[in-house]
Protein backbone atom coordinates (compact mmCIF):
# COMPACT_ATOMS: atom_id res chain seq x y z
CA UNK A 1 0.00 0.00 0.00
CA UNK A 2 1.61 3.23 -1.08
CA UNK A 3 0.71 7.00 0.25
CA UNK A 4 1.26 9.78 -2.21
CA UNK A 5 0.24 13.02 -2.10
CA UNK A 6 -0.11 14.99 -5.42
CA UNK A 7 -0.06 18.52 -6.46
CA UNK A 8 -3.28 19.96 -5.01
CA UNK A 9 -2.49 18.41 -1.17
CA UNK A 10 -4.99 15.55 -1.76
CA UNK A 11 -3.61 12.49 -0.68
CA UNK A 12 -4.21 9.33 -2.66
CA UNK A 13 -3.87 5.85 -1.48
CA UNK A 14 -2.63 3.20 -4.05
CA UNK A 15 -3.59 -0.45 -2.52
CA UNK A 16 -1.61 -3.35 -4.04
CA UNK A 17 -3.46 -6.95 -4.28
CA UNK A 18 -1.73 -9.73 -4.92
CA UNK A 19 -1.74 -11.51 -8.95
CA UNK A 20 -3.93 -15.26 -9.52
CA UNK A 21 0.12 -16.28 -10.15
CA UNK A 22 1.25 -15.17 -7.16
CA UNK A 23 -1.94 -17.01 -5.10
CA UNK A 24 -1.71 -19.93 -7.24
CA UNK A 25 2.08 -20.22 -6.59
CA UNK A 26 1.37 -20.70 -3.06
CA UNK A 27 -1.91 -23.27 -3.74
CA UNK A 28 0.47 -26.47 -3.30
CA UNK A 29 0.50 -25.79 0.71
CA UNK A 30 -3.38 -26.11 0.72
CA UNK A 31 -3.55 -30.13 -0.27
CA UNK A 32 -0.43 -30.77 1.65
CA UNK A 33 -2.47 -29.54 5.10
CA UNK A 34 -5.63 -31.49 4.51
CA UNK A 35 -3.40 -34.93 3.71
CA UNK A 36 -1.66 -34.05 7.13
CA UNK A 37 -4.50 -33.75 8.70
CA UNK A 38 -5.65 -37.45 7.37
CA UNK A 39 -2.13 -39.18 8.37
CA UNK A 40 -2.70 -37.48 12.08
CA UNK A 41 -5.76 -39.23 12.26
CA UNK A 42 -3.96 -42.45 12.24
CA UNK A 43 -1.25 -41.38 15.24
CA UNK A 44 -2.65 -41.73 18.63
CA UNK A 45 -5.20 -39.23 19.79
CA UNK A 46 -5.29 -40.23 23.42
CA UNK A 47 -3.83 -42.58 25.54
CA UNK A 48 -5.99 -43.50 28.50
CA UNK A 49 -4.08 -44.42 31.89
CA UNK A 50 -4.99 -45.81 35.24
CA UNK A 51 -2.31 -46.03 38.03
CA UNK A 52 0.47 -44.68 35.77
CA UNK A 53 -0.16 -48.08 33.80
CA UNK A 54 -1.22 -47.58 29.64
CA UNK A 55 -4.31 -49.13 29.59
CA UNK A 56 -4.73 -48.26 25.60
CA UNK A 57 -4.63 -45.29 23.22
CA UNK A 58 -7.31 -44.95 20.55
CA UNK A 59 -6.32 -42.99 17.38
CA UNK A 60 -8.31 -40.83 15.08
CA UNK A 61 -9.20 -43.89 12.67
CA UNK A 62 -10.45 -45.75 15.73
CA UNK A 63 -12.94 -42.65 16.76
CA UNK A 64 -14.14 -42.37 13.00
CA UNK A 65 -14.95 -46.28 13.00
CA UNK A 66 -15.24 -47.33 16.66
CA UNK A 67 -13.01 -50.09 18.55
CA UNK A 68 -12.63 -51.68 21.91
CA UNK A 69 -10.03 -51.00 24.41
CA UNK A 70 -8.60 -53.92 25.42
CA UNK A 71 -7.72 -54.78 28.95
CA UNK A 72 -4.59 -56.40 30.78
CA UNK A 73 -5.30 -58.68 33.14
CA UNK A 74 -3.19 -57.82 36.24
CA UNK A 75 -1.60 -61.19 37.20
CA UNK A 76 -1.64 -63.23 33.76
CA UNK A 77 -1.05 -60.31 31.64
CA UNK A 78 -3.77 -61.67 28.92
CA UNK A 79 -6.00 -59.46 27.52
CA UNK A 80 -9.61 -59.57 28.29
CA UNK A 81 -12.50 -58.13 26.70
CA UNK A 82 -12.98 -54.57 27.74
CA UNK A 83 -15.33 -50.94 27.06
CA UNK A 84 -16.43 -49.99 23.89
CA UNK A 85 -15.88 -47.06 22.10
CA UNK A 86 -18.43 -46.33 19.84
CA UNK A 87 -17.83 -44.59 16.23
CA UNK A 88 -17.87 -40.68 16.84
CA UNK A 89 -19.93 -38.25 15.02
CA UNK A 90 -17.51 -35.60 15.29
CA UNK A 91 -14.29 -37.36 14.47
CA UNK A 92 -15.89 -38.20 11.19
CA UNK A 93 -17.05 -35.19 10.55
CA UNK A 94 -13.71 -33.70 10.75
CA UNK A 95 -12.38 -36.87 8.86
CA UNK A 96 -14.75 -36.43 5.89
CA UNK A 97 -14.48 -32.48 6.18
CA UNK A 98 -10.55 -33.41 5.53
CA UNK A 99 -11.03 -35.88 2.60
CA UNK A 100 -13.48 -33.22 1.08
CA UNK A 101 -11.05 -30.63 1.10
CA UNK A 102 -8.06 -32.42 -0.23
CA UNK A 103 -10.22 -33.74 -3.02
CA UNK A 104 -11.69 -29.72 -3.95
CA UNK A 105 -7.76 -29.59 -4.51
CA UNK A 106 -6.78 -32.36 -6.06
CA UNK A 107 -9.83 -32.24 -8.55
CA UNK A 108 -9.21 -28.26 -9.26
CA UNK A 109 -12.91 -27.89 -8.44
CA UNK A 110 -13.71 -24.11 -9.49
CA UNK A 111 -14.49 -23.07 -6.10
CA UNK A 112 -12.19 -25.00 -4.01
CA UNK A 113 -11.14 -21.88 -1.87
CA UNK A 114 -14.82 -22.05 -0.94
CA UNK A 115 -15.02 -25.32 -0.62
CA UNK A 116 -11.85 -25.83 1.36
CA UNK A 117 -12.50 -22.76 3.53
CA UNK A 118 -15.47 -24.69 4.53
CA UNK A 119 -14.36 -28.05 4.66
CA UNK A 120 -10.99 -26.28 7.13
CA UNK A 121 -13.74 -24.40 9.37
CA UNK A 122 -15.84 -27.22 9.75
CA UNK A 123 -12.93 -29.82 10.56
CA UNK A 124 -11.59 -27.38 12.79
CA UNK A 125 -14.92 -26.89 14.66
CA UNK A 126 -15.72 -30.69 14.80
CA UNK A 127 -12.15 -31.80 16.39
CA UNK A 128 -12.78 -28.77 19.00
CA UNK A 129 -16.33 -30.28 20.09
CA UNK A 130 -14.20 -33.98 19.68
CA UNK A 131 -12.04 -32.39 22.58
CA UNK A 132 -14.55 -31.48 24.33
CA UNK A 133 -17.17 -34.43 24.12
CA UNK A 134 -14.03 -37.10 25.16
CA UNK A 135 -13.25 -34.63 28.09
CA UNK A 136 -16.72 -34.71 29.08
CA UNK A 137 -17.10 -38.77 28.85
CA UNK A 138 -13.55 -39.63 30.56
CA UNK A 139 -14.57 -37.05 33.64
CA UNK A 140 -18.20 -39.17 33.62
CA UNK A 141 -16.24 -42.28 33.73
CA UNK A 142 -13.91 -41.46 36.34
CA UNK A 143 -16.55 -40.49 38.47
Amino acid sequence: MENQENSSGQQTINIQVPSAENIVSKRSLIPLLFAAVIIFFFFNFFTVSCGGQKVGSVTGINLVTGTELKERDMFSGRETKGEKIPSSAWAIIAFGAAIVGLGAFLIKEKREALIGTGAGAIGFGSLLILQFAIKHALQKNAE
